[in-house]
């Protein structure tokens, strides 16, 4: 099935997030069901399991998140986090997919 998927992409603390959360008030105020699916969403719970997040570790946070999802995940396997992606969202109907960390590096 076909589904919508609107991705935000910046630099660390653009607003990203913020946007991707403003957008799904939007559309719910015009009675269209959506879903943030982060793109890093396994890497971000293991980190939030461990009491890591981005509001109370901004740091921390941002070093384990580059540093697990791409010098690890993605020298392991180039494509996992798209692949991880499009397995999840494959199972989400009837939902515009918000994808909320797309982030870009200055390296």
């Amino acid at each position: 099935m076909y589904q919508k998927t609107i991705s935000f992409c910046g630099l660390a603390f653009s607003g990203k997030t913020t946007a991707a959360k403003i957008l799904q008030q939007f559309l719910a105020s015009h009675d269209i069901d959506s879903t943030i699916l982060p793109m890093a969403g396994p890497l971000k719970n293991g980190l939030a399991i461990m009491g890591i997040t981005k509001e109370s570790h901004p740091k921390i946070y941002r070093d384990a998140c580059q540093y697990v999802g791409t010098e690890i995940v993605r020298n392991y396997e180039k494509n996992w986090w798209v692949n991880w992606h499009k397995r999840h969202s494959d199972t989400i109907v009837g939902k515009v997919i918000l994808v909320e960390d797309i982030g870009l590096t200055t390296r």
